[in-house]
């Protein structure tokens, strides 16, 4: 079994995973809201057909090469963690730690990152919430701890 295939393979359980995850959630009815699967099912749907594909052409030699590397298994780290952490520590606390942590991981400088890093993961975060909670009026996960409540 060559490297790439042990790559998709493991997209396919991630995959997998995400999937029971969402389709465990309750159904909501919202009128015409598609309701809290929707995009989850097009993550795990996404991730299904690139594991599959990775898999199947893991015979060629030049496909897939560029993707099992310290970043690519940090950065896959990262979102898992993110996603556990949205349930209990909620959107915004989630949300600056995973922008910041990933900011960290994939910058090339090694020097001078941390203001940038402090600087995009506020922007990011309050521009996200600005966004959906304001303008779209959806509400983000507040984790079971309920930081930041007055929000």
């Amino acid at each position: 079994m060559n490297r790439d295939f042990k790559v998709g393979l493991f997209i396919i359980v991630i995959a997998l995973l995400f999937m029971v995850g969402t389709e465990t959630l309750k159904p909501v009815q919202l009128g015409t809201d598609p309701g809290p699967k929707v995009f989850p099912r097009i993550a795990y749907i996404g991730l299904l057909i690139s594991g599959l594909g990775i898999a199947i052409l893991s015979k060629k030699e030049s496909v897939g090469q560029f993707l099992v590397n310290r970043r690519v298994i940090t950065i896959t780290l990262l979102v898992i963690l993110y996603t556990v952490s949205l349930q209990y520590l909620g959107y915004f606390v989630s949300t600056l730690w995973f922008v910041f942590s990933s900011y960290w991981f994939l910058s090339e400088k090694k020097y001078n990152r941390l203001v940038p890093a402090i600087l995009t993961s506020l922007i990011t975060t309050v521009s996200i919430y600005i966004l959906f909670n304001k303008v779209f009026e959806i509400l983000l996960p507040r984790g079971q701890f309920n930081f930041l409540n007055f929000l």
